[in-house]
């Protein structure tokens, strides 16, 4: 296997216990049981790191025909990642059968028809198709942007009207508590930081 232009960003990294550096160690580990579990590994030829995510590790990875996004799901954060994988396969079943036209991107299986591996010490995996020309926005830039993501997420949603939400599995307990969310509002205007409530003054009185 060639990996060319192979950067995980961490080149002058090293593990003290074996002196080698550590995206060495990261392409024992990733590349040969990750890859290989996806059947990747002889036609890998090259791997990069992708966005700008702060919670899970992400990837590019690219074979002789076909790009892949490679992610690694921090389990620290997200305590149940089988959770993540199972609503994903309901929620993506939902569409196939009430809006197929909707385009969806599910995880790819892995040799073993899982959506998500396991390696010991290392966490969990999961495999998605990269979608040639696709880009995301970290912070909205104009109104138009602005609008088009809340049109998108507000099409996302109608087409789960119907849906029975009961089925879907908690991924990050009370993440979406927006009662719970607002005490903490007010919880901080009491007792948070003076100089960053008074900053933020104006912004509290909308």
């Amino acid at each position: 296997m060639v990996m060319r232009d192979w950067e995980l960003g961490e080149r002058n990294q090293v593990n003290h216990s074996t002196n080698q550096p550590l995206s060495f160690l990261i392409y024992r580990i990733m590349l040969r049981a990750v890859l290989s579990a996806y059947g990747l590994e002889e036609i890998c030829s090259k791997i990069e790191m992708f966005g700008s995510g702060l919670i899970n590790r992400t990837w590019k990875i690219t074979t002789s025909d076909r790009q892949y996004i490679l992610q690694r799901v921090n389990h620290t954060i997200f305590e149940k990642p089988d959770n993540i994988a199972y609503n994903i396969k309901k929620i993506a079943a939902c569409l196939k059968q009430h809006s197929p036209g909707y385009h969806f991107v599910t995880p790819i299986t892995s040799s073993d028809g899982e959506e998500m591996i396991y390696l010991e010490d290392e966490g969990f995996f999961r495999m998605f198709p990269f979608i040639e020309a696709s880009y995301s926005k970290d912070v909205v830039e104009t109104p138009e942007q602005a609008f088009e993501a809340a049109t998108q997420f507000g099409k996302f949603t109608r087409l789960f009207s119907d849906f029975d939400v009961s089925q879907l599995k908690i991924t990050i307990p009370h993440f979406h508590d927006l009662s719970l969310r607002y005490q903490h509002f007010l919880t901080a205007l009491e007792n948070g930081n003076g100089q960053r409530i008074a900053e933020s003054e104006a912004l509290v009185k909308l």
